[in-house]
C-alpha cells in the first residue's frame, strides 16, 4: 500500500496572480531585500580581492545593481559597461601559458607563464549565499502575510 501526498496549494497560486497583477506589493518586501542581498555579495567578493591590483580599476569598477520590478527583480554583482577591466575575469578565472609573440626591440621571443584562478568571485558569493537566502525568504514571508486574508 503507498500513500500519495500532494502539495496543491490554491492560495499561493492565488496569490503569485495577485503579485502579477499589483507588482508593487511584491516591490515594497522583495526590492530592499534583492538590494542588501547584492551588496552583501559585494561585499564579499570584494573582501576576497587580495591582489595586487596596481591601477585599482578591478577594485574600483566592481559594481552591483538591482533591476525590474514585481515577481522579476534581478540583481548583477560584477564587472560591465565600456570601462569594465578585463583583467577581472583573468584573475578569477586563471590564464593558461601561451606564446605572445616575437618583439623586435628587444629581439625575442616573448612566452606567458599562466596565471593560476583566484576564484575570488565564487567564493564570495558562495560566502554570501546563505545571507542572500535568508533575506529573500524574508521577504517572502513578509509578502505572503500582506497577502493574507485578514
Amino acid at each position: 500500500m503507498a500513500l500519495k501526498v500532494e502539495f496543491a496549494a490554491a492560495d499561493v497560486a492565488w496569490q503569485i496572480e495577485v503579485l502579477k497583477q499589483f507588482p508593487e506589493i511584491a516591490n515594497k518586501n522583495f526590492y530592499p531585500a534583492m538590494n542588501r542581498s547584492v551588496r552583501a555579495v559585494r561585499s564579499e567578493v570584494g573582501s576576497r580581492m587580495t591582489f595586487n591590483d596596481r591601477t585599482g580599476a578591478t577594485r574600483n569598477g566592481l559594481m552591483s545593481k538591482v533591476s525590474g520590478r514585481g515577481l522579476n527583480i534581478t540583481g548583477r554583482v560584477g564587472w560591465w559597461g565600456p570601462g569594465a577591466p578585463v583583467q577581472a575575469n583573468i584573475l578569477n578565472y586563471g590564464a593558461v601559458a601561451h606564446h605572445i609573440g616575437f618583439v623586435p626591440t628587444l629581439g625575442v621571443q616573448v612566452e606567458h607563464p599562466g596565471l593560476p584562478a583566484l576564484r575570488f568571485a565564487e567564493e564570495g558569493y558562495a560566502a554570501a549565499i546563505s545571507d542572500v537566502t535568508s533575506e529573500l525568504n524574508a521577504a517572502a514571508a513578509k509578502t505572503v502575510n500582506d497577502l493574507a486574508v485578514k
